[in-house]
């Protein structure tokens, strides 16, 4: 039986570091531009080991962030308005007719606490041949700035940061890559906030990965509770167009709280009715209640048209027949 347990747990093991080794393998195509192996403080204006001779990544620059190499990987520890550069000059990202080189960009990468590039305010934002401008792009689920999203190939957001390494894939054009200079530099800035990010791996490639990580919409409840069992949750979904997002969210906010009034006042008590009485309440809800007084009104109205005429004319039979005969 002992031994039996002990087999067990020894195919666990194995289990788990293969699938760890599967989960971080790269494409068969890739090219590398940084794969850091090493520990250590890393330090402007030098090489960061790892990769092979002749195709080392240089830390260009950080403002406002103490990068060092922990457990294979850049920890950078991020100040609020803080970048870095890296630079591989071996690294091409354009070909000779000015298309990208690659299909995808693949970056490797967890947070210290998760939900890293999911601020209220500011971002985290990639520019990818380096400096700054049009190609600008936030990791966010919004606009940071100048910078739109960063899209993947459904044309949806990149996901949230976690505890744990995710693969983020960028499919490449010529709008998200600097237009100038042949050798490829990216640069991380986190506008307005300050966390700590753990860089894995970062390598281009023409074949999608099988393990990249994909955008999952935030489903919350709504704000107003009710006591219905028909309640329904409210899903942000993402857009393809970041500049309409703020005013469709808003806008299907707005629907479903109305509707969670209308089904609040059909369960509550009286006097909850008469508070939401109060509220600017659906024009469809108001005539509805419109059109049951009508109805009740047009049927007494008709009773009692009725009720005249029967009496009318038999009051006038009375007279044509009993009463004027009786005169003559």
């Amino acid at each position: 039986m002992k031994s039996f347990a002990k087999i067990f747990v020894c195919l666990v093991t194995v289990s788990m570091l293969f699938t760890m080794m599967v989960s971080a393998a790269r494409t068969s195509d890739a090219v590398v531009f940084a794969d850091f192996n090493g520990t250590g403080k890393a330090v402007a204006g030098q090489k960061l080991p790892g990769n092979e001779p002749g195709k080392e990544v240089w830390l260009n620059f950080a403002n406002m962030a103490n990068v060092t190499m922990v457990d294979n990987a850049l920890k950078v520890e991020f100040q609020p308005d803080g970048n870095i550069g890296l630079g591989n000059g071996a690294v091409h990202m354009r070909a000779d007719n000015g298309e990208p080189a690659y299909k995808y960009l693949v970056i490797r990468v967890k947070g210290a606490d998760g939900n890293e590039n999911r601020t209220t305010v500011g971002g985290l934002m990639i520019s990818i041949g380096g400096a700054e401008g049009s190609h600008l792009r936030s990791l966010n689920d919004r606009e940071v700035g100048i910078a739109i999203p960063a899209l993947d190939r459904n044309g949806n957001y990149m996901p949230a940061i976690t505890k744990s390494y995710q693969n983020f894939v960028i499919p490449l054009n010529k709008q998200n890559i600097r237009a100038t200079g042949g050798d490829i530099s990216i640069n991380f800035n986190y506008v307005m906030n300050q966390g700590t990010l753990f860089f894995d791996d970062i390598y281009f490639t023409d074949t999608y990965p099988s393990d990249a990580d994909e955008y999952k919409p935030a489903t919350t409840t709504t704000k107003n509770p009710t006591t219905s069992s028909n309640t329904k949750e409210k899903t942000t979904n993402a857009p393809s167009s970041s500049s309409n997002n703020v005013s469709q969210t808003d806008a299907t906010q707005s629907t479903q709280d109305q509707t969670s009034i209308t089904m609040q006042s059909s369960d509550t008590t009286l006097a909850a009715e008469t508070t939401q009485t109060g509220t600017n309440q659906p024009d469809a809800q108001s005539g509805s209640g419109n059109q049951d007084d009508g109805l009740s009104t047009g049927a007494m109205i008709a009773i009692i048209l009725a009720v005249v005429l029967v009496v009318g004319g038999g009051l006038a039979a009375l007279y044509i027949f009993v009463i004027r005969k009786k005169l003559t």
